[in-house]
This record gives C-alpha cells, sequence and structure tokens, in this order.
C-alpha cells in the first residue's frame, strides 16, 4: 500500500504487529526464567512492566474494537462475524486479567519460578486464540478491502478517533506509548511517531518518562 496515503487498516495491523510481537517475548522469556531465573529484581520488575502494558494494549484495542470499529464496518463488511469475535475479545480479556494479576503479585522471588509457569500456560492459551483470532479481522478488513471502501478523509478520521479511544482506554501513557513505539522495527517506528506529538517522541520518551520505563528495555527493540 502507498505509505504516504491513510488507511485505517494500516493502524489497526500495526497494533497486531505490536501485540503479536509482545506475545512471543512474553512466553519465550517466561520459558526461559523457569529454567534459569537469577532473582535478578530489575530485571523482573521490567518484565512486570512489559506484562502489564501488553494487557493494557490488548484490552484497549480490544475496546475500540468493540465499541467504535464493529460497529462502524457491521453495515459496510456484513459477511465479518463480528458475534464471534467479540466472544473471543471476551475470552482474552479473561486470560489477560488473569496475567495481569500474576505480574502484579511477583514480588516474592521464592514463588518467581511457579509463576512464570502460570504465565507460560496462559500465554500460550491466549497465543491459540489470538493469532487465527487477528488473521479472520485482517482479512475481512484488509487494507486494499478498506482502501477501496472508505475516502481518504474517513481513513483519516477512523484513524484519529480510534487512537484516541484506544489510548483513553490504555494506560499509564509513560508505559504504554514506549511499549508501542519500541516493540516496533525502526521502519515501522517511525510511522508511528509521525503520528504522536514531537513533545512525547522527543521530549517524554526520552527524558521525562524514561526512568519509569527504561526497565522494559531487554524486551524492546531499542
Amino acid at each position: 500500500m502507498d505509505q504516504n496515503k491513510p488507511n485505517i487498516a494500516a493502524s489497526l495491523m500495526t497494533i497486531h504487529y505490536v501485540i503479536t510481537r509482545a506475545l512471543s517475548v512474553s512466553i519465550a522469556n517466561a520459558t526461559r526464567f523457569i529454567d534459569d531465573w537469577n532473582t535478578n529484581t530489575t530485571l523482573l520488575e521490567g518484565y512486570k512492566n512489559y506484562l502489564l502494558a501488553l494487557v493494557s494494549v490488548l484490552n484497549g484495542h480490544h475496546l475500540t474494537e468493540d465499541e467504535l470499529a464493529f460497529p462502524f464496518f457491521k453495515d459496510k463488511i456484513p459477511a465479518m462475524p463480528y458475534d464471534r469475535l467479540t466472544l473471543e475479545h471476551e475470552e482474552i480479556t479473561k486470560i489477560t486479567e488473569e496475567i495481569r494479576t500474576i505480574a502484579e503479585s511477583f514480588s516474592e522471588h521464592d514463588q518467581a519460578i511457579e509463576k512464570f509457569r502460570q504465565l507460560t500456560e496462559l500465554l500460550k492459551k491466549l497465543i491459540d486464540i489470538w493469532h487465527p483470532h487477528i488473521k479472520m479481522e485482517e482479512e475481512y478488513m484488509s487494507a486494499e478491502k478498506l482502501d477501496k471502501l472508505l475516502s481518504v478523509e474517513q481513513h483519516l478520521e477512523l484513524i484519529k478517533s480510534f487512537g484516541e479511544h484506544s489510548m483513553k482506554n490504555t494506560g499509564p501513557d509513560w508505559l504504554v506509548i514506549p511499549f508501542i513505539l519500541f516493540n516496533l522495527p525502526p521502519e515501522i517506528r517511525v510511522n508511528m511517531e509521525r503520528a504522536l506529538p514531537a513533545e512525547v517522541t522527543g521530549h517524554l520518551v526520552p527524558v521525562v518518562w524514561k526512568d519509569k520505563w527504561i526497565s522494559m528495555s531487554p524486551f524492546l527493540l531499542t
């Protein structure tokens, strides 16, 4: 697709990319920590923050789909299985709430190994739902289809409203914005950075917020 032409599908797929990478990184590290955990407090804090950001971004993304995207596209793409996708969102939310509970409880290192085992099982369940779920969404809401279906003005309006809705329902900003940016490779990240205020990318993320999110850096593409 033309990189200079706005397309809401590209925005949705960018968030799918972030979440897909984060799920892969989360389960890979949980599995690694089961066999090789060294009670590293800083690393545990970073992994906890990474999981909490993942849960927040995932749930915020699905809320935007349920409340804005699906109602908007229901008449325009009637064949899309909205009820099934919504039910899968509910299944995913149940799993992410369990992941959140475990992540927030990370404090006693002698219990860390068991919590990594629990996380591995939950992340496996989540990944099993996630991949076919986004495959279906991306087939029905492909960039090519939506390019023909919507005007440039409609794409811009949806990108703005979906982005505002997602950010309103995720947080804290100092955690989720670096999480989104640095789970993207540089060639994709640059497009996301252009969509954010210069104050955020040029000052808040690298200076004001850095001490709060930097613990996640072992898991990010910084």
